[in-house]
């Protein structure tokens, strides 16, 4: 049974909530409690779970699913089925899938092939040594070639002399080129050997890929998603008219046509089954069960937006028809900057919280329009650095061109000074006094930006010490700790995803929407802030003091 009535007082929703910024009604955490009890107390990996509000028939329910495949025990006649299945072991795609698996099987057995493995070994083998004699033979002949010098210019050369230096040179000369005419022809005989085991392996590899493709491109028409007008568009056809309204055409050429595990969140699956079967969506959100991935940020029990490079063009199309609330307007109660010192190469300002650092999509303000402002009719400003919107504290913007280049240099070398102070959740691993270090590369988090995730691979280096300066108790009596936050190098995000992680202090910052709870703000500000001035060359240091933490 999907339909899982609710009997309960509280008001229903008028409108359906936007999915990508939201704070839980009261009934959808009512039905997620309901679905919690069902879900394993401790499971090995996490998942996002969501849950949608419906009016059915005059009735008041919700639906449940999970996103993607679980392997988790639980009834999932209570849980909606997939847009698609297409993990029916006799249907379509498990059958071509197994073809593909023979395909790479067929692959695999031939780079195994000990002959073609002995034939990559000589290959090798024979550039090393092809390598080491020629750098020898040079090496030689430098030094024959140099005292041949040094003798022409000691003394008068006898003409027999001077006709033993050129046939040594050319013994050299001569030796070089024998060994390269040599390795050429042994290169090339070995080249023929291997030329059937590479043609087969590059004709495997493209015919496996081809397939794929294929593969993937049927599947993706086979997600038909609806929309609450009754409409139908496919993967391709949702994802299509997206890019052409928010890409360029440069930047629709660089991006997959349709990313992989679309349509396999838990918020289509609940759109979609609510629309098949006359059910009316009314609100939705989603919650992490279990431990968080490596490389992402994520806390059980929280409660997340849909992620945007997966659900945003199938979550627009789907609402469609909807009578459906929009992304709240961002409010700016101060947009008053404090300027700290002011000269004619430079600026150092206080940003408050919720202020742009650089003019963004829109037209909401920004430090750099409000000094543009400021300075009408002068030069500047130029960016020098950025500090999140809903961080506060200090910043430097340069009034001219030079002065900018002088501070981002000093910057990209690692010279400036920032600290930072933060009010993160608290743990019983802080404690007043401890100090630390924290190195986790940094990469962005492509299938939900603007987020950022920890990548080893690929990510690039991002390194920030820690003090616990000390505990407080916050005015609804819970503890909290307060921390000295110092990066030495300037990645988005860095300090949040630092604090947030699980290998980092595992204490998100209060108030942090993206790997935290939201709160009135994000308790982070920009205390310290050291640079050399670009003209007169001196040592500059700014301090700003921590506004009230909620």
């Amino acid at each position: 049974m999907y339909f899982h009535p609710l009997d309960t007082q509280l008001p229903v929703p008028r409108r359906m909530n936007d999915p990508f910024h939201y704070t839980p009604d009261p009934l959808c955490l009512l039905a997620a409690e309901n679905v919690q009890r069902q879900l394993p107390a401790h499971p090995a990996e996490g998942k996002m779970v969501g849950v949608l509000l419906v009016e059915h028939e005059g009735q008041l329910g919700y639906l449940q699913a999970f996103s993607g495949q679980t392997d988790w025990a639980l009834p999932l006649d209570e849980f909606v089925p997939p847009v698609f299945d297409y993990l029916r072991p006799d249907g379509y795609f498990k059958r071509r899938e197994e073809e593909i698996v023979q395909v790479s099987h067929r692959l695999a057995t031939l780079l195994a092939n000990p002959r073609y493995q002995h034939l990559l070994q000589e290959r090798t083998r024979l550039e090393h040594d092809y390598e080491t004699t020629l750098a020898d033979l040079r090496a030689r002949a430098n030094v024959a070639k140099a005292l041949r010098d040094q003798r022409r210019k000691e003394a008068h050369i006898s003409e027999q002399e001077r006709e033993t230096m050129i046939r040594e040179s050319q013994f050299h000369k001569g030796q070089i080129r024998r060994l390269k005419a040599h390795h050429h022809e042994m290169l090339r005989q070995l080249e023929a050997d291997l030329r059937y085991f590479d043609r087969e392996r590059d004709h495997l590899s493209v015919n496996r890929k081809r397939m794929s493709e294929e593969l993937q491109a049927w599947l993706f028409a086979q997600f038909r998603m609806r929309n609450a007008r009754g409409e139908e568009k496919d993967l391709f056809a949702i994802f299509d008219a997206w890019h052409a309204t928010h890409l360029s055409p440069k930047a629709q050429r660089r991006v997959e046509r349709c990313p992989s595990g679309a349509g396999e969140c838990c918020e289509p699956k609940l759109l979609q089954y609510a629309y098949l079967h006359q059910m009316h969506p009314r609100s939705i959100a989603m919650f992490w069960w279990g431990p968080s991935p490596k490389e992402e940020v994520r806390h059980h029990g929280q409660y997340y937006p849909a992620c945007h490079l997966r659900c945003r063009p199938i979550l627009t199309w789907m609402m469609q028809g909807l009578d459906a609330e929009v992304k709240p307007i961002i409010s700016h109660p101060s947009l008053q900057l404090r300027v700290l010192y002011e000269d004619d190469q430079l600026a150092v300002i206080e940003k408050p919280s919720g202020l742009l650092s650089v003019p963004g999509k829109g037209d909401a303000p920004s430090v750099i329009s409000l000094l543009s402002d400021r300075w009408e009719g002068k030069e500047g400003p130029y960016s020098v650095h950025r500090l999140d919107c809903f961080t506060s504290g200090l910043m430097v913007v340069a009034r001219t061109l030079e002065a900018q280049k002088d501070l981002q240099a000093q910057f990209a070398h690692r010279t400036t000074h920032k600290e930072y102070t933060a009010l993160c959740q608290y743990t019983e691993d802080l404690y007043a006094g401890k100090k630390g270090e924290i190195s986790l590369p940094l990469a962005p988090d492509y299938l939900d930006l603007p987020r950022m995730r920890v990548d080893l691979a690929h990510g690039k280096p991002a390194h920030s010490l820690y003090e616990v300066l000390r505990i407080v108790t916050l005015d609804d009596g819970s503890r909290a700790a307060l921390l000295r936050l110092t990066p030495t190098t300037g990645r988005t995000h860095q300090l949040r995803v630092h604090c947030a992680h699980a290998d980092g202090l595992h204490a998100p910052i209060i108030g942090d929407p993206l790997y935290g709870l939201p709160g009135r703000r994000l308790c982070l500000h920009a205390t310290i802030l050291e640079f050399d001035h670009p003209t007169l060359h001196h040592r500059m240091r700014f301090h700003s003091d921590v506004p009230a933490f909620p």
